[in-house]
Parts: C-alpha cells; sequence; structure tokens
C-alpha cells in the first residue's frame, strides 16, 4: 500500500473550515467549563482578608550586611515568624481568647506571613468568610505572638507595626478562564479532527482512486440530498455512458459488468442508473440482476417474486419468459430469481454463456450487476465472459485496503476493469478543491 498523500496547507484550512461548527462547539464547551470551574473554585475562597504588618525585633547587627545579605536574612525571618503565628501554642491561646469554634489546624489554614518587598516587615494576612471575625482573629494574634515567639526562639521578639484593615478580596476575572478555555477547546477539537483524519483509511475524492489504485475514476456521483440538484447525477451518468460506449466499436453489442468494491458501495444504484440513463439515450439495453445472494436490483424494482437468472441457469424457462419490458421501449430487465444457496459453478456454467450470446443478438448493451467483489467471487467468474467490468465506491465508506484487494483479485482473473465509479461524492464537503469540486460548484451557481 502506497504512503499517504501530503496533506498542503491549503487543505488542511479547508478540512477545518468544513468542520468550523464543530470547532466552534468545542470552543464554546472550554469556554462554558473553564469559567464553570473557575466560579466553583472561587465558592470556597473566603471573601475577606484582615492584614497587618509585623516585624522580628532583634539585636543582630543588619546595617553592616550587603543587600544579598539582608534578603536571606529576612526570607529566613519570614519563615520563623510564619512557623510562630501558625503554631498551635499561639493559636490555642487565640481560639482560647476568642472563644472560637474552630481548631488550630482549620485556623492555621486561614494564616499566612509575606514578606513587605525587600524590608523588614512582613504581612500578616487572615481570611475569613465575616469580616469583623477575622479582623477580631488577626488583632488577637497580634496581642500573643509577642510572648509566644519569645518563648519559642531566643532569636528575638514578634511585634505589631500597624492594626488589622480589613479588605474584600476581588472575585477572580472571567476573561482569562474564556481565553484559556477557547484554547484548549480549540487545540483539542483540532488535534482531534487531525487524528480523524490520519485514522480515515476510506477512498475520499477522485485523486485516492489514482493514487492508491494507479486506475481511472470514470465518474464521480453526487451524493443524494434533499438539497442535491438532480441534474448534478443526471449528467455524472450520462458522460460515464458515453465514456463507455466510446472505447469500444459503434454499435457492437457488449456486456458491461458493474459490481462495488464493498457491500456499501452503491453498486445496484449504479447499475440501474446506467441502464435508465442508455435507455433514454435510445440503446436497446437490458439490465441482469447476477447478485444470486442479495437480489438488490429485483427487491429496487419490485420483482423479487418474478422468476429469473436462477431460473433460466437451471434450464427450468426459456429467455423470454425471464425478460420483464419496462415502460421504455426495448429495456428490459431480468430479475434474479428465488433467492439461495447458489454455487459459484452456476454462474460460470454454459448456461451463463448463453445468456449473455442470447442478450447481445436482442439488446445493444447489457448491464450485469453481481455482489461486492470482496465478499463474493461471482464478480471475478462473470468477468470472463464480459466485455467492461466497471467497479464501485462509495465516499467515505469504501477502505483502501478493500479496494486494493478488490483490484488484486480483479487482475489476477485479467478481468477487463475500464475504471471506478465514485459514488457519494460531497462536493460541499470535498476535502481537495479537485476538479469535480469546481465542475458541481460551478454548475450550482
Amino acid at each position: 500500500m502506497k504512503a499517504e498523500r501530503a496533506l498542503d496547507l491549503r487543505e488542511i484550512l479547508l478540512y477545518l473550515w468544513q468542520h468550523i461548527v464543530i470547532i466552534g462547539i468545542c470552543i464554546l464547551v472550554g469556554i462554558i467549563g473553564c469559567i464553570g470551574a473557575t466560579l466553583i473554585g472561587s465558592r470556597n475562597d473566603l471573601p475577606y482578608a484582615a492584614s497587618a504588618l509585623i516585624y522580628f525585633y532583634t539585636t543582630s547587627d543588619e546595617e553592616n550586611a550587603d543587600w544579598s545579605d539582608q534578603f536571606a536574612y529576612y526570607g529566613n525571618i519570614t519563615t520563623l515568624s510564619n512557623v510562630v503565628v501558625t503554631s498551635e501554642q499561639l493559636l490555642d491561646k487565640v481560639i482560647g481568647n476568642l472563644d472560637l469554634e474552630a481548631d488550630a489546624v482549620e485556623l492555621a489554614n486561614r494564616i499566612s506571613v509575606e514578606t513587605v518587598g525587600g524590608s523588614s516587615f512582613m504581612r500578616l494576612t487572615v481570611r475569613g468568610q465575616e469580616a469583623e471575625i477575622a479582623q477580631r482573629i488577626c488583632n488577637e494574634i497580634l496581642a500573643v505572638m509577642p510572648d509566644v515567639s519569645a518563648s519559642m526562639t531566643n532569636l528575638g521578639v514578634l511585634q505589631a507595626a500597624s492594626q488589622a484593615e480589613v479588605t474584600a478580596i476581588a472575585r477572580p476575572g472571567l476573561t482569562k478562564p474564556a481565553v484559556v478555555g477557547a484554547l484548549l477547546g480549540l487545540v483539542l477539537c483540532v488535534l482531534g479532527l487531525v487524528a480523524l483524519e490520519l485514522f480515515d483509511h476510506s477512498i475520499r475524492d477522485a485523486q485516492d482512486i489514482e493514487y492508491y489504485l494507479d486506475m481511472k475514476a470514470l465518474s464521480v456521483i453526487p451524493a443524494n440530498g434533499p438539497k442535491t440538484d438532480l441534474n448534478f447525477s443526471e449528467e455524472a451518468y450520462r458522460s460515464l455512458c458515453i465514456k463507455l460506449e466510446g472505447e469500444l466499436p459503434a454499435r457492437e453489442p457488449f456486456v458491461l459488468l458493474v459490481a462495488g468494491i464493498c457491500e456499501s458501495d452503491q453498486s445496484a444504484e449504479t447499475a440501474e442508473k446506467i441502464f435508465e440513463t442508455l435507455a433514454q439515450m435510445g440503446r436497446k439495453v437490458a439490465l441482469v440482476d447476477a447478485d444470486l445472494r442479495n437480489g438488490n436490483i429485483s427487491r429496487r424494482l419490485g420483482l423479487q417474486k418474478k422468476a429469473g437468472v436462477l431460473e433460466f441457469l437451471q434450464n427450468k424457462i426459456p429467455l423470454e419468459t425471464v425478460l420483464s419490458y419496462r415502460e421504455t421501449p426495448n429495456c428490459a430487465v431480468i430479475p434474479c430469481g428465488k433467492l439461495g444457496q447458489v454455487p459459484t459453478e452456476q454462474l460460470s456454467s454454459l448456461e451463463t454463456q448463453k445468456l449473455f450470446k442470447a442478450l447481445r443478438e436482442k439488446f445493444d448493451i447489457v448491464v450485469v450487476h453481481t455482489g461486492a467483489v470482496i465478499l463474493t467471487s461471482d464478480a471475478a467468474v462473470l468477468s470472463r465472459t464480459t466485455d467492461k467490468v466497471l467497479l464501485v465506491a462509495c465516499v467515505g465508506k469504501t477502505p483502501i485496503e478493500s479496494a486494493l484487494l478488490a483490484k488484486e483479485q480483479m487482475e489476477y482473473v485479467k478481468a477487463p476493469v475500464s475504471g471506478v465509479v465514485l459514488t457519494g461524492y460531497d462536493y460541499k464537503k470535498a476535502r481537495r478543491r479537485d476538479g469535480y469540486y469546481y465542475a458541481f460548484s460551478t454548475n450550482h451557481r
């Protein structure tokens, strides 16, 4: 299997643009998620903070120390001060004096000491749910910490430099979480889309057929949808039929075998549309449902209960009996007959050759539909008695590996494969701006 085709920047941007709605939803979800997490987290924050300046009174000679030594010195003092004000010895006194219900561990989590710049002052901060209680606790710590610090260390005494002041803590802004959420949603969505693209090994356009299979894409059939212009499909099938007729001598009867690579490749619909298009072009054409296991065409046309190919091959009825003529003059359908276990040998029997020979004498073109190439050997067997073989692939449904396997099987029996018909092509979602994209989009405008 060939290596994956390289994608240029235009293809990547086009692919992302096609999924702009999904990207937008992911960005919105990311924004909502980050804002929601921020708001939920802020609910647990204590809204008020009582703070005061304190310093460590010591007899150490600080004036002779250089700036780096002072910074290290005050850094160590800050650590020591934080240990003192959050100690159980100090907090038990504060809790007892104020008759608080909180324990020392819970109260210690709401207290912090930080250095103020490069000075010898430190800021004592007490957070609380209520402003008054936070202020009372902060003032009580200021009152009891000199005696406690003197008993805990011989380096000096912690002293208050100011009274406690209460401030309301601002709620976190939502701009930053929104930006972070948007970027997170965008990155994760793009990575997910790129991963899906890399792991998608299905045929997506005509270039994949030519690149991986080294075969011609004879036609690209637009996908059917409520907003699809039916003229697109009609013109595509008309162009296909003209190409097929152009490869053979004029007016020479021939048998065309249509087979899907996989079961989901819409080959029955393709064979039926080719039959109808040839009829509209004035050709005498017959459609043979040789898919004796599924009979998709017979079901589509309501002929599943009528005798057909199977009965003819078993020498039960003559050809004229199995022909179901359509409204279009000189056009007929041969249903598959009663479905059942059908040995492949029946399709390779002399009766099959007699059937095609008789149909050549009556019609200009015989369109034969059979089962998927990779599921049965019917297509390989019938290809020996047909003039052309047309493989059918579907955008997004036919794996490249299956297409390669089908090609290998048909090459092994030297089947006269003319090319591949690609169905289900949506030009609005075309991942590459190829000629088919421009053709359909220009007609649409």
